[in-house]
C-alpha cells in the first residue's frame, strides 16, 4: 500500500527521470558504423568508425564543449529531480527543479535535431561520410525527442504552470501576440544581417509576471517555435537561436517577487531596477551564447566571427528592452498590485 501510495504521488518525477536515463542511453548507446574517405595526394584513403551522437560531435564536428555542456545540464536535471522528489511541496524549489529540466530537455532536443541535420550535410558533402545511414541517425534523433516530449509533459503536470487560469492563458496570449509584431519593427544595422528590436520586452513580462516556467514555454517553446517558422532562416537553426535564445527570458521569473511586488512599497524601486538589469544581462547573455552557437554550427563560422557578427546586434536588442522595461517598471508595478497574477 505504501508503495502504490509513493507511485501514485510521485509519477511524474518517476516518469520525467526514467525518460532522462533512457535518453543518456540513447546518447552514448551504438548509433551506426560509417566510412570516411579522402586523398593523401593520388591515393584514397579509407577509414571505418563505430559511433554513437556523443563521440560523433565531440571535438570533430562540433567543439568538444558543446557536448560537455550537455552532459553537465542532464547531471544536473537528474540530481534535480531527485532533490525535487523529497522537497515537491515548496512551490520555489518545484519551479527551480522544472525550469533546469526544461532548459536540459531544450538541450538536448536541440542536440537531436542538430546530430541529424549536420550528419545529413557532411553525408551530402563530397562523400566525406561515404555508407552514412540516415535512417540510423533520424531514428536515434527521433527516440530522443520522443522521449523528451514525454519528459516535458511530466514537469509540466507538476509546475505552477499547470495551474494556470484562463486569465493568464489570455495574457499570455497577448504578450506573445505583441512580441511577433515588435518583430517586424526593426533597426537593420547593415548588409551583413541582424537589427534591433523589442520583442524581447512583452517576453520578459510574461516570466516576470508568470514566473520562470511559463516565461521558458511562451517564450522558446511557443514564441520561438511561431518565429522560427516565419523568419524563413530554416528550423535548424531553432535550438539555439529561437528555443534556448528566446527562453532565455525566464531569468527574469526568478527575480519577479522582487522586481513586480504584489504589496506597495515592499521592496525599493532601486533594488527593483537593478535587478531587472541583472537578469536582464543574464537573459541577453543566454542569447548570445545561443546565437554564437548556432552561427558556429549551423553556418560554419569561427568562433571570432560568429562572436562578432551576434555582438551586433543581440546586445543592442537586449540593452533596447530591458532599459525600457525599467522605464515603466513604477507603471508595471502599480498596475501588478491591482492585477497580481493568481
Amino acid at each position: 500500500m505504501k508503495f502504490k501510495k509513493f507511485l501514485k504521488n510521485n509519477i511524474a518525477y518517476l516518469i520525467a527521470f526514467v525518460m532522462n536515463v533512457a535518453i543518456v542511453g540513447f546518447l552514448f548507446g551504438p548509433l551506426l558504423t560509417y566510412e570516411t574517405k579522402y586523398y593523401v595526394g593520388e591515393t584514397k584513403i579509407k577509414e571505418y568508425y563505430s559511433a554513437n551522437i556523443i563521440k560523433l560531435l565531440n571535438g570533430s564536428i562540433t567543439p568538444s564543449w558543446i557536448y560537455i555542456v550537455l552532459l553537465a545540464f542532464v547531471g544536473i536535471a537528474i540530481i534535480a529531480l531527485i532533490v525535487a522528489l523529497f522537497v515537491k511541496n515548496h512551490k520555489k524549489v518545484n519551479d527551480g527543479f522544472v525550469a533546469v529540466v526544461l532548459i536540459d530537455l531544450a538541450l538536448l532536443v536541440a542536440y537531436a535535431i542538430l546530430a541529424k541535420e549536420i550528419f545529413s550535410y557532411f553525408a551530402g558533402d563530397m562523400g566525406m561520410i561515404a555508407n552514412f545511414n540516415g535512417a540510423q541517425v533520424g531514428w536515434c534523433s527521433g527516440v530522443i525527442i520522443f522521449l523528451a516530449t514525454i519528459e516535458f509533459f511530466a514537469v509540466i503536470s507538476v509546475s505552477s504552470y499547470s495551474k494556470q487560469s484562463v486569465q493568464g492563458l489570455a495574457e499570455d496570449a497577448m504578450l506573445i501576440a505583441a512580441a511577433f509584431i515588435l518583430n517586424f519593427i526593426k533597426i537593420p544595422l547593415g548588409a551583413t544581417g541582424g537589427s534591433i528590436n523589442f520583442q524581447m520586452l512583452p517576453l520578459m513580462l510574461i516570466a516576470l509576471r508568470r514566473g520562470p516556467v511559463t516565461g521558458f514555454i511562451c517564450g522558446g517553446f511557443i514564441y520561438g517555435l511561431i518565429t522560427c517558422l516565419t523568419d524563413g532562416y530554416g528550423f535548424a537553426t531553432y535550438p539555439f537561436d529561437y528555443l534556448i535564445g528566446f527562453g532565455s527570458v525566464a531569468v527574469m521569473g526568478f527575480f519577479s517577487k522582487f522586481i513586480l511586488p504584489t504589496e506597495e512599497n515592499k521592496y525599493p524601486l532601486w533594488l527593483s531596477e537593478i535587478l531587472i538589469f541583472v537578469a536582464g544581462l543574464v537573459s541577453t547573455f543566454i542569447r548570445f551564447v545561443g546565437g554564437t552557437t548556432s552561427s558556429m554550427v549551423i553556418y560554419g563560422y569561427q568562433f571570432v566571427p560568429a562572436l562578432s557578427y551576434n555582438a551586433l546586434y543581440i546586445p543592442l536588442s537586449g540593452a533596447a528592452a530591458v532599459a525600457l522595461l525599467m522605464i515603466v517598471l513604477p507603471v508595471l508595478q502599480k498596475l501588478n498590485r491591482k492585477y497580481p497574477t493568481k
